[in-house]
């Protein structure tokens, strides 16, 4: 959902020395971009032995760290870096101590010198740094269904022989098990808090992701939910476990409504910014907000929107995902990188999933937040929706709240807006992990 002048992607790898000596080039190198209403501050590290160099840059105002540059070249005192996948590069001349030249990405160009530096601190105090006071154990588990092993962290408070577990399951997009984004890793803080407070957690890799086997591409969210309830059934086998349930975040809330609703070895549910409406309804909602926040004229919002809700009618008026429903999005569209992104398995499902099914069919104690702030997954739309569907079903267990001033993510932030995420240093607001250590309390006691 988000759009920056930087996109991460990298490629191959190469490595060019010529005339120079290393010395001359290794270290850290800032440049800032000067941008139409902004500047842009990157940070290139360069190292390298003898006749082999390599480079990573950083950009702090994106959450890039440490991405590795491509192609570095060191001819006489010319210096050029690319990043393929970014069609991006950059030429500086060493003038003294510095390098002055221009960065050129997508066609457009840019004067930019780059002086030494260091890198910058990314400061996120809520990280949990070794020895932890509780055992922590590497796992795999399977997933018989799609026949591939996942795997995670299974974090155990020390001194007890029982305890209560619970699973956390990642939001949408390829996910390592801290769900590691932004410059964030909230389920590593989430799960050391957890643990701390006597509660085991189990934390895993998404699918194709890290150290678990399968492809993420490809993959909807009834596929992920099978993943996760392969976590229950995992965690139900180990021994010590009592009781056990799923923490969902964002897309990982509509998964833990779906493991509850057919698997009743599940005992509570946490919805973490989870949806409550269907996902066109999501898009739409969340889109709005965004252009807004960003000060878009509102008639202009609702000429882009129009476009978008033609695209979603049709793909839910849709009987399957086929050749014919691609030529009437694309005629729609005219972008077949926009049908692409539209038409990609997960999307297609998500645009016509609503999690309103599976949450009448949940019994068991259900926890549900939102930030107001949260302009991804809309509070006042999603949060009484979600309450809604659970008391269609009977469920009398429920907890809805409503968070002031925290986004999608959990932090306390100005906007909302998600290009505000890695810069907030809090990684969750302490107020989340004292509600769902409260819940958890009162639901398993």
């Amino acid at each position: 959902m988000r759009k920056y002048w930087l996109v991460i992607l990298c490629l191959g790898f190469c490595v060019g020395l010529t005339g120079q000596s290393t010395s001359t080039v290794c270290g850290v190198w800032k440049g800032i971009l000067d941008l139409p209403g902004t500047q842009l501050e990157l940070y290139f590290d360069i190292g390298g032995l003898d006749d082999e160099l390599s480079a990573t840059m950083t950009v702090p105002a994106q959450a890039v760290y440490d991405l590795p540059v491509d192609c570095i070249q060191l001819e006489g005192l010319r210096l050029s870096l690319e990043i393929a996948g970014l069609d991006m590069s950059y030429s500086g001349m060493l003038v003294k101590n510095f390098f002055l030249g221009e960065f050129s990405q997508h066609g457009m160009k840019f004067p930019m010198s780059l002086v030494r530096s260091e890198l910058p601190q990314r400061l996120r105090p809520q990280e949990p740094v070794r020895p932890f006071p509780y055992r922590e154990q590497e796992v795999t588990f399977r997933n018989e269904q799609a026949g591939i092993a996942l795997a995670g962290t299974w974090t155990v408070p020390e001194g007890v022989s029982e305890y209560d577990a619970v699973i956390l399951v990642t939001g949408s997009g390829a996910q390592n098990r801290d769900e590691a984004l932004m410059g964030h890793k909230p389920f590593l803080v989430l799960a050391d808090a957890l643990t701390r407070a006597g509660y085991a957690v189990l934390r895993y890799d998404d699918r194709g992701v890290g150290d678990s086997e399968g492809l993420f591409s490809g993959a909807t969210t009834e596929d992920f939910s099978y993943d996760a309830q392969a976590a229950l059934s995992y965690v139900r086998s180990l021994p010590g476990v009592r009781r056990v349930g799923v923490l969902g975040h964002s897309e990982g809330a509509s998964i833990a409504f779906l493991v509850a609703a057919r698997d009743a070895s599940c005992d509570f549910v946490i919805s973490f910014a989870g949806p409550g409406i269907r996902g066109d309804e999501v898009l739409m909602s969340q889109s709005r907000a965004i252009y807004r926040l960003s000060g878009y004229p509102e008639a202009q919002i609702d000429q882009a929107l129009v476009l978008n809700r033609a695209v979603f009618d049709r793909i839910l008026s849709s009987t399957s995902n086929d050749a014919a429903l691609r030529r009437e999005v694309e005629a729609l569209v005219g972008d077949p990188q926009a049908v692409n992104q539209l038409l990609d398995p997960w999307m297609y499902a998500f645009i016509r999933f609503s999690p309103q099914e599976a949450l009448r069919r949940i019994s068991v104690p259900v926890l549900a937040f939102n930030g107001t702030k949260d302009v991804q997954v809309l509070v006042d739309l999603n949060l009484g929706a979600i309450g809604a569907a659970l008391a269609e079903g009977g469920n009398q267990q429920v907890r809805l709240e409503a968070l002031e001033d925290l986004n999608h993510l959990g932090q306390h932030c100005q906007s909302g807006l998600p290009q505000e995420y890695a810069q907030i240093e809090e990684t969750i607001a302490p107020e989340i992990i004292h509600l769902i250590l409260e819940f958890l309390q009162s639901t398993l006691r």
